[in-house]
Order: C-alpha cells, then sequence, then structure tokens
C-alpha cells in the first residue's frame, strides 16, 4: 500500500517525489511517542523508500518536552530524518 502509493505518482509526475514525514503528537506523551518511535523504525527498515522521517507536532505550551531529546535520539540511531521546526510561543519551562 505505501509504495503503491509513491510508485504511482513517479508515473504520472516523475520528477516529484511522495515520501511521508509522520508526526509525534508532545501532548500524547513519552510513552506514546516511544512507540511511535519503534512503529517508525519498522516502517523505515520495510519501506526506506517512502518514510522521508520524522516531527514533532503539538502545543509546546501543555508541559514539559524535556523527555522529547532522548526519543528523538533513539529515532536517529535507526537512521531516521528529523524535521526540526520551533515554536512561536514563549515558553520560559522549555
Amino acid at each position: 500500500m505505501l509504495t503503491s502509493d509513491s510508485s504511482d505518482s513517479k508515473k504520472f509526475v516523475p520528477e516529484i517525489s511522495v515520501k511521508l514525514i509522520i508526526s509525534i503528537d508532545r501532548n500524547h506523551g513519552e510513552n506514546e511517542a516511544r512507540e511511535n518511535v519503534q512503529l517508525i523504525c519498522k516502517w523505515f527498515k520495510m519501506y526506506p523508500e517512502v518514510i522521508a522521517g520524522l516531527d514533532v507536532s503539538g502545543d509546546p505550551t501543555c508541559g514539559s518536552s524535556e523527555w522529547i531529546i532522548p526519543v528523538l535520539e533513539e529515532a536517529r540511531q535507526y537512521g531516521i530524518s528529523i524535521s526540526c521546526h520551533l515554536s512561536e510561543v514563549l515558553n520560559v519551562r522549555n
């Protein structure tokens, strides 16, 4: 399923690559984030041509996100690329 969508796009517009950036929602906590990283790593091994990387999403004002760095480091150990963007709100805790 993942590879057929990506391959089909190449037939119609060969100069465009279609890949997935899978997101971890920081509001769901560390345990769910770690579960998602394990799934992403599994999918990346199976579909490296489809999985582009990992993104962190969610409201940056909802609690601390200090736990996210070790989770991202775990993903990097598997060769997963990380999409990084910074929030535009003041959060003195982070």
